[in-house]
């Protein structure tokens, strides 16, 4: 990146792109209503310590809070919720989820009998790679960005190459892999400054590493180096000495 005066700044607006679901996504659909029958209807099955406990098995570590009370967009690209049945949700915003729903429970209550919300049931990605903190994350916030996704668990380490990571991504059903240089204000002109669900995120080590030159050596070679010039200083030193 480029420095930046004192007393100066500069200001980004990172592209969003708005996400399309698609398979094995999951969504958190709640559907309410004041009429206590149609409430009844579509409750939620699960008690308030399940989500409790599942909350405290930790979102970061693997627990995701959603995937006992979330609808899982099956193979089909369709989830199926009481009274409505299937809905075909795939390649569909979370605003567009929201329409379609109301639409179709209009066929069965009034306007009005009813509030639809549907959010996406947490950001699902992976981190692999030179990072110290590689596995399968699931976060609870909208727009987060990659530099967070690194940071928040673990970062990366030492002989990782900043300016060479890639982000692997499923567009329109195929799979694309993104270069990205964390070390350039161009990320944050592209639409991968975001993280997006499912996510792949790979780090990687830089060339020293791989030829095994590990923070270890270094320091054994520091050591030697500064052995082998105290040693070449007092072989000096004596000749000037004895001169």
């Amino acid at each position: 990146m480029a420095d930046v005066e004192r007393d100066s700044a500069i200001y980004f607006d990172p592209p969003k792109t708005e996400y399309r679901l698609q398979v094995d996504d999951i969504i958190d659909v709640d559907i309410t209503s004041q009429d206590e029958k149609i409430a009844s209807l579509f409750s939620k099955t699960y008690s308030n310590q399940q989500n409790i406990q599942l909350n405290r098995g930790g979102v970061g570590g693997g627990g995701d809070p959603f995937y006992l009370t979330g609808y899982i967009v099956d193979d089909s690209g369709v989830i199926k919720l009481p009274v409505l049945g299937e809905i075909e949700v795939e390649e569909l915003t979370i605003a567009e989820v929201e329409q379609r729903l109301e639409q179709e429970l209009l066929k069965y209550f009034n306007p009005g009998k009813f509030y639809v919300s549907v959010k996406l049931g947490g950001l699902r990605f992976s981190v692999f790679g030179d990072v110290n903190g590689p596995g399968r994350y699931v976060v609870l916030e909208r727009n987060y960005n990659i530099y967070q996704a690194l940071a928040e668990f673990g970062d990366m380490q030492t002989f990782a190459k900043r300016n060479d990571v890639y982000i692997l991504r499923k567009v329109e059903g195929q799979l694309k892999m993104t270069h990205v240089d964390l070390l350039s204000e161009e990320v944050f002109d592209t639409e991968y400054f975001y993280i997006m669900p499912n996510d792949v995120i790979y780090v990687r080590p830089a060339r020293v590493k791989t030829l095994g030159l590990s923070s270890t050596f270094l320091q054994n070679f520091n050591v030697t180096l500064s052995f082998v010039s105290s040693t070449l200083l007092f072989i000096a030193t004596v000749r000037s000495l004895s001169q």
